[in-house]
């Protein structure tokens, strides 16, 4: 399957890399790295990972690196499209009405 990456998950993760290159560059270049590759490899493994617990309806999935959580849908047309990438301590209703899917 194709990944495609949603607007908003693009700016996650410019936020999530610029938020820890401010305590250490070289392990937040290597942990956006790990990332990036954990979001590619929802290319082969899509079904592998859990429904989101109350978000079902809306077909969204969890993968989780570290602390964050990837968030993600398989659509229609059988792409993975990354929706939204976000700390696992971040309220995710309030997350979706800021920029809701």
């Amino acid at each position: 399957m194709k990944v495609r990456l949603h607007r908003e998950a693009v700016a996650d993760i410019e936020g999530i890399a610029a938020y820890l290159a401010e305590l250490n560059a070289a392990a937040a270049a290597r942990f956006i790295a790990e990332l990036e590759d954990k979001v590619m490899g929802l290319s082969t493994m899509a079904h592998a990972f859990p429904f989101l617990q109350g978000y079902e309806p809306q077909g969204i999935r969890k993968r989780i690196h570290g602390r964050y959580r990837i968030l993600y849908r398989i659509t229609g047309s059988g792409h993975v499209e990354v929706v939204r990438v976000l700390h696992t301590a971040r309220d995710l209703v309030t997350a979706f009405l800021d920029r809701p899917l």
